[in-house]
């Protein structure tokens, strides 16, 4: 009696990636992810790769930025559940909105962040604004600390850390949108008034947008929830008042 013939293909070898030669399976490499049709570089294929990346960054970008805006807490929530793929990184994330902020800042000689205006006159004061935007990048840790001592022990301390980013995120938008409408605050035409309101009105959804996000994240009542959020922020400005002074008596003497 014969053997029964192999099935198709048996004893053959599989191809391998070209990327970086691992024996492939499916379509898409195991080690290294490059898809199994790569082949010879040609025009078509360059266009259609150009096209599926930027395709795919607009995705990721619209996404990541209309989460953090207009669900306050849910893409903190989203990344402590390892639903990364389709979101910016809080590192990334953060680093290019505080770069955008400051390249900004730079090509206007904006003088205010928040409510902080740099006066003419160069005092103290003044120079603390200045230095308020880059003192929060500093600060973050003290911001995790102190929400790891007040939400505890639900979360840890790297968790409380992911919150962190995400809220001074959002913060560095604000404060962009904050330089954009100083110019109409300050002139003397019939938009002044209304873009004085509507930056108050900006600058305060801060404080919404913390609260908020607080009670998604940590699942709190209203009333623990704002006491938790007004004690948060009365250690934070605290520490960034104390860390301004420091830094400007330090800045006399150089």
């Amino acid at each position: 009696m014969s053997a029964p013939a192999p099935p198709p293909g048996a004893g053959e070898a599989r191809p391998a990636c070209a990327n970086c030669g691992t024996e492939l399976i499916g379509a898409f490499c195991h080690a290294c992810g490059q898809e199994r049709g790569a082949g010879a570089v040609t025009l078509r294929a360059m266009v259609a790769e150009l096209a599926d990346e930027v395709l795919s960054l607009d995705g990721r970008f619209v996404r990541t930025f209309r989460t953090l805006l207009f669900r306050p807490g849910v893409l903190t929530l989203e990344y402590l559940a390892r639903h990364r793929a389709g979101y910016y990184s809080p590192f990334r994330l953060y680093l290019l909105v505080s770069a955008a902020h400051l390249v900004l800042v730079a090509a206007t000689g904006a003088t205010s962040f928040f409510f902080f205006t740099v006066s003419g006159s160069g005092d103290g004061l003044g120079r603390m604004a200045a230095l308020l935007p880059r003192l929060m990048f500093v600060l973050l840790p003290v911001f995790a600390v102190l929400l790891h001592v007040l939400q505890r022990p639900r979360r840890t301390f790297v968790e409380h850390f992911v919150f962190a980013l995400h809220f001074h995120t959002a913060a560095f938008i604000v404060a962009t949108v904050h330089i954009l409408l100083v110019p109409l605050t300050t002139s003397p035409s019939a938009l002044r008034a209304p873009a004085v309101v509507l930056d108050a009105g900006v600058q305060l959804s801060l404080l919404l947008y913390l609260y908020l996000a607080l009670r998604v994240v940590y699942d709190g009542r209203w009333l623990p929830a704002l006491g938790r959020m007004l004690v948060l922020l009365a250690g934070y400005v605290a520490a960034l008042l104390l860390a301004l002074v420091g830094m400007v008596r330090v800045l006399r003497y150089l």
